[in-house]
């Protein structure tokens, strides 16, 4: 059987590129000060008052008084979902893809259902501070692990970037600093979905109708997707790779 081969898109124009770096960057630094027990840290603080220049952009100030966990948590799916949303647009036409050596493939099957359920969440988490930005939702109280191990995550999207604008991308040195940063990251996002769906499933159990938000029904189906079907197989992938770079280096 012949081997199939991957269907690269165009390298993205570098101002883009260089807004999709920054994009994913910031939305996963803003993630690591979501992380319920670095919130309330002087470095959580200290990372949700530092200029970042989309938040610059965004609010035409150098610095901000934080908000809530919702608030700040809107504040960065909505910065995802941007992300993701272009970055899907340009894959289809006219077929420029920003990260190196990354398929087409990758684009449908990953930041397609990616943007969709950005917008679900961002959906969400506005209605909650529309409400009570304060009070954080039994939905939120379960998911704040995987929402933000799964912003931290955009870090390797945010290399794959950085190798494109590299003079020399698939060096030992490069290609292994991915796979890691697949195997801990991708990793570490299916074990908190794992973790924070048997939490959600007994809160369902528990609670009336009326207490769920529309958007879970997109929310929770492409989490388990990501969490049982894709994300398992890139870290396997990751593995995979990183095993033969490291069998090569010692031969």
């Amino acid at each position: 059987m012949a081997k199939k081969h991957k269907r690269y898109g165009e390298l993205t124009p570098w101002p883009l590129r260089w807004f999709a770096l920054i994009g994913y960057l910031e939305y996963s630094i803003r993630g690591i000060s979501l992380i319920p027990t670095i919130w309330d840290t002087s470095f959580g603080r200290f990372l949700r008052t530092c200029p970042l220049p989309l938040k610059m952009l965004s609010k035409g100030e150098i610095t901000s008084i934080p908000g809530s966990w919702c608030e700040e948590a809107e504040q960065a799916i909505n910065l995802f979902m941007i992300v993701y949303v272009i970055e899907s647009i340009i894959c289809v036409y006219p077929g420029w893809i920003s990260m190196h050596k990354v398929s087409m493939g990758h684009m449908y099957e990953h930041h397609f259902p990616g943007a969709v359920m950005g917008a679900a969440i961002w959906w969400n988490l506005k209605k909650t501070v529309e409400n009570n930005p304060e009070e954080l939702p039994d939905f939120w109280q379960i998911c704040q692990w995987p929402f933000a191990v799964g912003l931290i995550s955009g870090l390797c999207e945010a290399f794959f970037v950085y190798r494109s604008f590299s003079k020399e991308p698939d060096t030992i040195g490069k290609r292994l600093t991915q796979r890691i940063l697949g195997i801990v990251l991708v990793g570490a996002m299916v074990v908190a979905i794992h973790f924070a769906f048997w939490e959600y499933f007994g809160w369902t159990c528990r609670v009336r109708l009326a207490d769920h938000h529309i958007g879970e029904c997109i929310i929770v189906p492409v989490c388990l997707y990501l969490a049982l079907v894709l994300h398992p197989s890139y870290v396997k992938g990751h593995m995979r790779r990183a095993y033969s770079l490291l069998k090569k280096e010692a031969q």
